[in-house]
């Protein structure tokens, strides 16, 4: 499939387009607070999106699977991966209080803002609180749960993986 967007580069893994005339780049930049750097940087990062199926997030039963995609970043030979999950809008058709119906054919529409949606991600993850306490209080945990402080753990993975491939600074150029 060609799209100007995103390329299909071999089934269900797509290279997220940053350039040309109707990229992904405007929406990114739009989201900036630094535009200008933040193109920059978007010249020096590859973002790979695959297709990976419907997947639930979380362990909660009642749940409803969404189309996630392992979302990868390259740059000057260090690389990120991580699971993104699309939103229950963009796969399911939803009734009028907006609970999830019939699954929409397809998961393209997810590909259409995903390195947007990425990259915001990606802002969110730069900083994990160091230590458990203080992980707990901001968001809510109980600080004695043992799932909150896995939580934690892979949080901090994560936010370690991220500080390879961007500094502080760049981080802050990505959208909000």
């Amino acid at each position: 499939m060609q799209n100007e967007k995103y390329q299909e580069t071999q089934k269900n893994l797509y290279l997220l387009k940053a350039d040309g005339g109707r990229s992904q780049r405007p929406q990114v930049l739009e989201y900036s607070d630094e535009p200008e750097k933040m193109g920059e940087l978007l010249d020096q990062v590859s973002v790979w999106a695959e297709y990976i199926g419907l997947k639930k997030v979380g362990d909660e039963p009642k749940r409803k699977p969404v189309h996630t995609f392992e979302i990868t970043l390259s740059r000057d030979g260090r690389s990120v991966a991580f699971n993104y999950h699309c939103s229950i809008a963009q796969t399911y058709e939803l009734d009028k209080r907006g609970n999830p119906q019939q699954l929409k054919p397809g998961f393209l529409r997810c590909l259409e803002d995903l390195l947007y949606s990425a990259l915001a991600c990606v802002r969110g993850e730069y900083h994990c609180p160091l230590t458990f306490k203080e992980f707990a209080e901001e968001f809510g945990y109980d600080g004695d749960s043992i799932k909150a402080k896995a939580l934690w753990e892979r949080c901090l993975e994560q936010s370690d993986k991220l500080q390879r491939i961007f500094t502080e600074t760049e981080a802050n150029y990505l959208p909000a």
